[in-house]
C-alpha cells in the first residue's frame, strides 16, 4: 500500500512521484466543460464566424488573433492556482448561459453587433463556469477578462475615438517632430514631410494597433507578480502608453515615406507596429523591476492559494451537478431550437457580379461634364473592402465648373460606417461646419440624404465644401442616416452590403447649380444606383 496520501481528493491536483497530477475528479470536470463549451460554439457559430471573418479582414480588430494566445500564457504563469482548487459546479454558470443566451438571439434579432458577440462569449464562459464553479474562474480572474478582446468594436462606435485620437497622434507626433529637428507639416490628422502625405493610423479609421498595445500593457500587469495599486496604475497608463508608442512610429513613418520607395515604406510601417508591441510590454516590465530595485514595493510577495475545506455529501454534490447539468442542457436546447429557425446568409456572389459589370459601364463623359478617374488611397481600400469603388472627378468644357463623384458599394454594409462623412473628412483636415437633411428629385426618383459642409483648417486654405451624401440599402431604400444599415439589414441579406453615394461640390457652388449638377450626374449613373437597390433577383 503507498504510503502517499491524496490530501487533495476534491482538488485539481495530487501528489504523484515528487510531482503535482490531475486527479480523475478534476479530469472528469474538464472533459465535461469542454463537451459543454463545445456545444456553446456550435449553436452560437454563427456569432463566431463573424468574429472570426472581422478580424480576418479589419485590420482594426486584428488584435482578436492575439487573445487565444494571451489567455493561454497567463493561465500557464498562474498554473500553480490550481493547487487544491475547488472544482465543484455553479449556478452563475447557469445564469451567463441563460443572460447570454438572451444577448445573443436579442442582438442577431435587432442587429446588435456588440451583443449578438458578446452573448455567443458569455454561453462558452457560462458553459466552464457551470461545471468547473467560480474557484477556478477568481485564480484565472485575469485569463478571463482577456476575453473581452474578443469582441470586435463595432465601426460606427469605434470612429467616436478613432477622430479625436487621430487629431491627438497628428498633433503630438508634429510637436516631437519639430523638437528633435524634423521640419514636418500637418493639417488635421494629415502629416507630411518633403511633399509626401501621410495619414494617421490610414485616412478613415485611427485604431489600429490602439487595442494591440494595450493588451501589451495588461500582459505587463498580469504576467509579473505586482502588487494590485500598480497593475492599477500600469492599467491607467495604458492609453498614454499606446499613443507615445504611436508618435515614435509615426515620426519614423512619414520619415521612411519621404525617403524610400511606398513598398519600403509599407513595409516597415508594419514591421514597426508589431516591434512597438514588444516594445510596449518590455518597457512596463522593466519599469516595474527597475521600480522594485529602486526600493519601490510594487512587487507582492507569493501566498498559496488555498481553498476552504467543505463537508458536503457526495450523494448532495451529486444532485447538485444532476440539477445543474439538467439546466444547462435545457438551456442549450432551446438555444439550439432557436439557431434551427435562423436562416443562413443568402449567397450575394451573382448580386455583386452584377453590381461589378453594370459600374464598368458607367460613362465617363456626361455632356459637357468630362470625367476623369482619382486613384483611390490604399489604405481606405484596404479598410472598406469595397466591391466597386468609382472615384471621378467631372469637369464642365463649358462653364469650367468641377464636381466629384463617389459611389462606394461594400460586400457588407458594416464596412461602411468608417467612411461617413463626419467621420472621413475631419481625418483629411477639414471641419464640420453644417449638416442638413435633403431630399433630392431626379424624374421619378426620390433620394433621401444628407449635405455637409466643411471648412479647412489649414492656414489661408480655401479647401471648403459641400457634400452632397445619401446611402443606397439592396432594398430599395435611399437615406443619409448611417444608422440605416443596421436597421434594415438583415444578417440573412447582410453580404448583398450596401452603398454609399457623394458628390462633392466647392464651397462656392450655388445651391441651385449643385442641384443641377447633382441631377446631371445621378440621371446618367441611375442604371448602378437602381441595380443596387434592385437587390437579388430571386
Amino acid at each position: 500500500m503507498s504510503s502517499a496520501i491524496p490530501i487533495f481528493s476534491r482538488s485539481g491536483l495530487v501528489p504523484k512521484d515528487g510531482k503535482l497530477a490531475l486527479n480523475g475528479r478534476i479530469i472528469r470536470h474538464l472533459i465535461a466543460a469542454g463537451v459543454l463549451a463545445a456545444i456553446t460554439l456550435i449553436i452560437t457559430s454563427n456569432a463566431w464566424l463573424d468574429i472570426i471573418r472581422i478580424a480576418w479582414f479589419d485590420e482594426e480588430s486584428s488584435h482578436v488573433w492575439l487573445v487565444p494566445i494571451m489567455v493561454f500564457w497567463l493561465i500557464w504563469v498562474r498554473r500553480e492556482r490550481l493547487r487544491d482548487v475547488e472544482v465543484s459546479g455553479s449556478w452563475f454558470g447557469v445564469a451567463l448561459i441563460a443572460a447570454g443566451c438572451l444577448s445573443w438571439s436579442l442582438g442577431y434579432h435587432f442587429q446588435i453587433q456588440i451583443l449578438w458577440h458578446g452573448g455567443a462569449l458569455l454561453m462558452f464562459i457560462g458553459a466552464l463556469l457551470t461545471v468547473l464553479g467560480t474557484e477556478v474562474a477568481k485564480r484565472f480572474l485575469p485569463a478571463v477578462l482577456i476575453l473581452a478582446f474578443l469582441i470586435p468594436v463595432p465601426a460606427t462606435g469605434r470612429v467616436l475615438i478613432a477622430v479625436p485620437l487621430q487629431r491627438i497622434t497628428a498633433e503630438l507626433t508634429q510637436s516631437v517632430a519639430e523638437v528633435i529637428g524634423i521640419d514636418m507639416q500637418r493639417s488635421g490628422s494629415i502629416l507630411s514631410l518633403n511633399g509626401t502625405e501621410v495619414a494617421v493610423a490610414e485616412a478613415c479609421n485611427g485604431m489600429r494597433m490602439v487595442f494591440t498595445l494595450f493588451l501589451a500593457c495588461y500582459m505587463a500587469a498580469f504576467v509579473t507578480p505586482l502588487r494590485n495599486s500598480y497593475r492599477i496604475l500600469m492599467l491607467a497608463l495604458a492609453p498614454v502608453v499606446a499613443v507615445a508608442c504611436n508618435v515614435i512610429r509615426l515620426i519614423a513613418t512619414v520619415w521612411v515615406f519621404a525617403h524610400f520607395s511606398l513598398g519600403q515604406a509599407q513595409l516597415f510601417h508594419t514591421v514597426t507596429g508589431w516591434v512597438m508591441v514588444v516594445f510596449a510590454f518590455l518597457l512596463l516590465v522593466n519599469l516595474a523591476w527597475l521600480s522594485q530595485w529602486a526600493g519601490i514595493p510594487v512587487v507582492k510577495r507569493m501566498r498559496a492559494f488555498l481553498s476552504t475545506p467543505r463537508n458536503i455529501a457526495a450523494e448532495n454534490e451529486g444532485r447538485k451537478e444532476f440539477a445543474l447539468s439538467i439546466c444547462a442542457v435545457g438551456l442549450l436546447s432551446c438555444a439550439g431550437a432557436y439557431r434551427l429557425t435562423l436562416p443562413s446568409p443568402r449567397d450575394a456572389t451573382a448580386y455583386q457580379e452584377r453590381i461589378r459589370q453594370i459600374a464598368s459601364e458607367m460613362p465617363l463623359q456626361i455632356g459637357p461634364w468630362t470625367g476623369r478617374d482619382v486613384q483611390n488611397l490604399a489604405d481606405v481600400v484596404d479598410i472598406l473592402h469595397p466591391n466597386i469603388f468609382i472615384n471621378r472627378h467631372f469637369e464642365n468644357e463649358v462653364t469650367t465648373e468641377s464636381a466629384s463623384l463617389l459611389i462606394v458599394q461594400c460586400g457588407d454594409a458594416r464596412d461602411l460606417a468608417p467612411h461617413y462623412p463626419p467621420a472621413c473628412y475631419p481625418a483629411r483636415g477639414l471641419t464640420l461646419v453644417e449638416s442638413r437633411p435633403q431630399v433630392w428629385k431626379v424624374g421619378g426618383w426620390t433620394a433621401n440624404g444628407m449635405e455637409y459642409e466643411f471648412e479647412s483648417n489649414a492656414f489661408m486654405s480655401d479647401g471648403a465644401l459641400i457634400v452632397d451624401n445619401f446611402i443606397l440599402l439592396p432594398n430599395g431604400t435611399i437615406t443619409g442616416d448611417i444608422k440605416a444599415i443596421h436597421r434594415e439589414i438583415g444578417l440573412q441579406n447582410r453580404y448583398f452590403g450596401a452603398a454609399e453615394v457623394q458628390i462633392v461640390f466647392g464651397a462656392n457652388t450655388p445651391a441651385q447649380r449643385r442641384e443641377q449638377i447633382l441631377e446631371t450626374l445621378v440621371q446618367a449613373y441611375r442604371p448602378l444606383f437602381d441595380a443596387i437597390g434592385a437587390g437579388p433577383r430571386d
